[in-house]
């Protein structure tokens, strides 16, 4: 097949011919050059008319020619994707163009994939080595995920057959980012072995803020800088976005547990943000959440409104009808990294008291499933059926409970100690700060 199109290509086929046929049934028919060929008007660009409105319009997303029904043989080659055919059209001089009448610009990597997101590595990389480069976070996104557990893009980043450098814009997560770099857009769709490769390349990635415009019309949205987006779903809404964000916002742990481990800053604003989805789903970022407490210094100015919504916005509203023990597992991390003094100022939005009685309750409820459980294995005894067929749901409801009272127990201890500074004689005669 392939020496075929070598002969005729050795034989003066020109690689630049276009191709017509029907889109959807019979696309790939070849084009005899007697109704539209390099000369005629609509090739030539003499003329402006209604087709070369209509393809103006669709050139930036597509580099099929719907109304005339026309492509050159490189874009059906690679629609098809057929590497061989593509190697062997450019090594004979095929010209990465669109086929329109008017459009005469090099093709970008989107417009050469047709935005599709099941990219092909090894056409991805005859493109590259042809010179053809990504300008799109869309296209961008796509790349960072092909080829599956182990991205192709490593390759591309480490041989340097891809600009670390560039920049790109484009929509993610319902946020149109301008100019965000390889490791924004990486985090969000890559893995950590990944980020390492542009991190060796590009550390200077690590801390960039790139600017972007959310108008959230739904979950999930990235989290920015500021802690949340507006009220109204029309507003724009400006702001700044670092990697460590792009990778909360989508849900990539491990690359957030990487991004911390490399060092990449974690400020009040990323920790609000973990605050909201560590509440929403501890189980899946109770560690990293602890990991970024421990790097907040909560007893700054400027922790002050961040711990104030923080405490407000407590328990958060969920998703799923989960018990909002859950959500309390995120509290002894947040507490336990404060000083006593700053502890004390919020004792009004964690009441004591209220953990106190809570505690003591489920304390009765683990006593109780002790008991029944005892009854239980008791009976069993006595006929005859052995400890290890003992049925596992109040051995479960005891493990959960005792989860449960560990955790309560942690936060009513860190509360006494802050109502215990509040109560000290120091504090009591002024001669330390009030609470």
């Amino acid at each position: 097949m392939y020496s075929r199109l070598k002969s005729f290509l050795s034989a003066g086929l020109d690689p630049n011919s276009n191709i017509r046929g029907d889109h959807d049934d019979d696309r790939y028919k070849c084009n005899d050059g007697d109704e539209y060929n390099d000369g005629d008007e609509y090739n030539d660009g003499d003329e402006y008319n209604d087709r070369d409105e209509y393809n103006k319009d669709w050139s930036e997303y597509d580099c099929w020619d719907e109304y005339n029904h026309r492509s050159s043989l490189l874009l059906t080659a690679t629609d098809r994707n057929d590497v061989e055919a593509v190697k062997i059209l450019l090594q004979y001089g095929a010209k990465m163009r669109r086929p329109y009448a008017r459009e005469r610009r090099p093709c970008t990597l989107e417009n050469l994939l047709g935005y599709r997101l099941d990219i092909c590595p090894l056409m991805t990389g005859v493109f590259l080595d042809a010179g053809v480069r990504p300008s799109s976070v869309y296209v961008v996104a796509a790349l960072c995920q092909m080829g599956g557990s182990s991205s192709p893009l490593i390759e591309f980043i480490l041989n340097e057959r891809l600009d670390v450098h560039c920049t790109y814009s484009g929509e993610l997560e319902y946020t149109e980012l301008t100019d965000a770099t390889l490791l924004h857009i990486a985090a969000a769709r890559g893995d950590p072995e990944l980020l390492e490769a542009i991190i060796s390349r590009a550390p200077n990635q690590l801390h960039a803020r790139v600017l972007g415009k959310s108008t959230p019309l739904g979950w999930p949205f990235l989290p920015g800088s500021r802690p949340f987006p507006p009220e109204e779903p029309s507003e724009e809404w400006y702001d700044l976005y670092s990697p460590m964000n792009m990778a909360i916002g989508s849900g990539r742990t491990d690359n957030v547990k990487f991004l911390i481990e490399c060092g990449c800053k974690v400020d009040l604003q990323s920790f609000e943000w973990m605050w909201y989805f560590a509440c929403k789903s501890p189980d899946i970022w109770l560690d990293i959440f602890d990991s970024m407490a421990a790097r907040i210094n909560f007893d700054s100015p400027e922790a002050i409104p961040v711990i104030q919504r923080c405490a407000e916005s407590f328990p958060v509203e969920n998703f799923y009808p989960l018990d909002k023990f859950f959500q309390k597992v995120c509290l002894p991390s947040f507490l336990g990294n404060m000083s006593l003094r700053t502890r004390a100022q919020y004792l009004d939005k964690f009441s004591f008291a209220a953990y106190e009685a809570d505690l003591d309750e489920l304390r009765h409820d683990i006593s109780r499933c002790e008991v029944a459980l005892h009854d239980e294995i008791q009976g069993e005894g006595e006929t005859g059926v052995s400890e290890a067929d003992t049925p596992t749901d109040c051995l479960s409801r005891l493990a959960y409970l005792r989860q449960r009272e560990k955790v309560q127990h942690e936060i009513v201890e860190l509360l006494k100690e802050a109502t215990l500074y509040c109560e000290s004689p120091k504090r009591l005669t002024g001669m330390d700060e009030g609470c």
